[in-house]
């Protein structure tokens, strides 16, 4: 036990605070019962690492919003003039926390010290309590919700970006551009999240945050540090009970343990166990690396199964051209956006995708050319409908500009169902192969393709989300429906060898320059 003038002493110390002051609910148990906050692991290193800019990937359950919460509380009420907030993900998230980890935890200081419970609430008295905010008598407060439009921060939390990112990119920009570039640079600024595929301003912060690691770069007070907390650290995370490990899970071990993670038998048991309830969101839920994490598919995607079966199957990886083969085109064409084309070849029945490329704020002439440069025996190019309307900037179609140009367009017929295109590239892609560094945009672009997140209903959309990735698919997607509506001859291939080929226009000319 220790006496009263020992307790006054220790209130100066925040890691003994930290260890003895703050009571909480525990992960399991009845809602009555509270424990005693003890940092683990994980939130030591937070504390022991601490810096003015962190990103944090992580596995589920290390308590790492607990741990924040506790810290921006604690700073508040021993420290004047302090502004704590927390960005949640969304309205009920930020409720709870607030009421579970913010005001739960306040009301029930230093449950088992009456005495110091008494001279620290006598000492700094809540003044306010409004919903979801709380302003002490020194002047600090302390407040959540799903923005920070106003006021300036001195400590700032942001939870679940990585999801914020994927389901509201509006959402995640107003925190970027908003509440974000408007802290002080000598605030406290803390990014956690698990991952949500490999886009968005999680992924690049915590991108630039390991490489700046990786490399030992001195971090200036705007510089990011990087903290990965893995599910194998965590001790927890194991059970006794023998699994049985199928061929994949052994080469999943062998594969992590090449990298230097050594795992004993309870945590392969607990491994295999919690895949088997979770499947494709394992590697996001609880990676066992930085990578893996964001390797993992983005909720709401549509092509997750195709693309992980195709890697499975070995059909993303190495794609070459085939000499004498035709070469098609499938193309989407933006005027105030990206253009992309979709290079590809047909052989007994398999579509190989052996070429990408996407550029913008270029007319169309540029892209002819890409084409020409590339030498390729272009058979046909495919375009969406609206290649057929008139562009005003030019007078006339621009499938007209382009056959002026000696370049020729097939027209693939328009869908009134954007869902037609997503179905059928979705049938077709059992068939396709990619080259996995030439078109690793495309790859990207699809991997990250994915449905339009409802906030106010808290579900997603019968409709894709348009941002980035939307036009990658979209010429794929013009390549799919070109096969599957019988537009490509698969018999034509030998004649593309002659000299006397025009790119172009397909045609095979004599040598006295007529067309044969």
């Amino acid at each position: 036990m220790y006496t009263e003038k020992q307790l006054m002493e220790h209130l100066k110390d925040r890691w003994w605070r930290l260890n003895n002051l703050y009571w909480i609910k525990p992960k399991q148990g009845r809602n009555s019962e509270l424990v005693l906050f003890k940092p683990n692991w994980a939130q030591k290193e937070l504390y022991d690492k601490l810096w003015y800019r962190n990103t944090i990937l992580k596995a589920r359950q290390l308590g790492v919003t607990t741990f924040w919460s506790i810290f921006f509380l604690d700073d508040c009420i021993f420290n004047a003039n302090r502004e704590a907030g927390i960005i949640a993900d969304t309205r009920e998230n930020a409720e709870e926390i607030f009421r579970t980890k913010v005001k739960g935890v306040w009301d029930n200081l230093a449950l088992d010290m009456p005495f110091l419970k008494k001279k620290i609430k006598e000492n700094n008295e809540l003044e306010s309590d409004q919903g979801k905010r709380l302003v002490w008598r020194n002047g600090s407060a302390f407040r959540v919700g799903t923005s920070m439009r106003s006021g300036t921060l001195t400590e700032l939390l942001v939870t679940e970006y990585g999801k914020i990112c994927a389901k509201e990119p509006d959402k995640a920009r107003e925190v970027r551009t908003g509440s974000i570039e408007t802290l002080p640079k000598d605030a406290l600024l803390v990014i956690e999240s698990t991952a949500m595929g490999n886009d968005g301003d999680f992924y690049q912060k915590c991108m630039d945050a390991k490489l700046a690691d990786s490399i030992g770069k001195e971090l200036s007070s705007l510089d990011y540090s990087f903290f990965f907390f893995p599910w194998w650290k965590e001790q927890a995370y194991r059970i006794d009970m023998e699994e049985i490990v199928t061929t994949d899970m052994e080469k999943y071990f062998e594969k992590i343990e090449d990298s230097g993670i050594k795992l004993d038998e309870p945590q392969k048991s607990w491994y295999i166990k919690k895949n088997r309830e979770l499947g494709d969101d394992m590697k996001r839920e609880y990676p066992s690396t930085p990578e893996e994490a964001f390797e993992q598919s983005i909720e709401g995607a549509y092509f997750t199964r195709e693309i992980a079966i195709s890697y499975q199957e070995q059909r993303i990886g190495k794609v070459s051209l085939m000499e004498n083969y035709p070469v098609y085109t499938g193309w989407d064409l933006g005027i105030n956006d990206t253009t992309c084309i979709v290079f590809f070849q047909m052989l007994r029945g398999d579509i190989r995708i052996f070429d990408f490329y996407e550029n913008s704020d270029e007319g169309l002439l540029h892209y002819i050319k890409h084409i020409k440069n590339k030498n390729y025996l272009v058979d046909k190019n495919f375009a969406p409908w609206d290649i057929e309307k008139r562009d005003f900037s030019l007078g006339k179609s621009r499938k007209e500009f382009a056959r002026e140009m000696g370049f020729y367009f097939d027209t693939v017929r328009r869908v009134s169902d954007i869902m037609d295109k997503i179905e059928v590239s979705r049938l077709l892609f059992s068939r396709v192969h990619i080259d996995e560094k030439r078109c690793s945009g495309l790859i990207k672009a699809l991997h990250s393709f994915r449905k339009e997140w409802d906030d106010k209903r808290g579900c997603y959309k019968n409709r894709p989300l348009h941002d980035w990735a939307s036009n990658p698919f979209d010429a794929f997607a013009t390549a799919m429906k070109a096969i599957d509506e019988g537009m490509i001859n698969n018999n034509r291939k030998q004649q593309y060898a002659h000299e006397n080929f025009n790119l172009f226009t397909g045609e095979v000319y004599n040598d006295d320059g007529m067309i044969n």
